[in-house]
């Protein structure tokens, strides 16, 4: 897999504010939502990687559930 560590990549972000709380009850209903189409996808228990850009609000949102 790519990756570049944090302290290599190219620039910093000025504008990274963190979730609201209704940001955070958004992310976490949506991960509910994602969840739920695995299952009845038929991918329960497969190996599944999300890609999300680094910013903190992403990061947040990918640890809500």
């Amino acid at each position: 897999a790519y990756y570049i560590p944090y302290d290599k990549r190219v620039s910093e972000f000025e504008n990274d504010p963190p979730l609201t709380e209704l940001g955070k009850q958004q992310a976490t209903d949506a991960g509910i939502r994602i969840a739920k189409m695995i299952e009845t996808q038929g991918y329960s228990g497969c190996p599944i990687k999300f890609i999300a850009s680094p910013l903190l609000r992403t990061l947040q949102t990918g640890s809500q559930v």
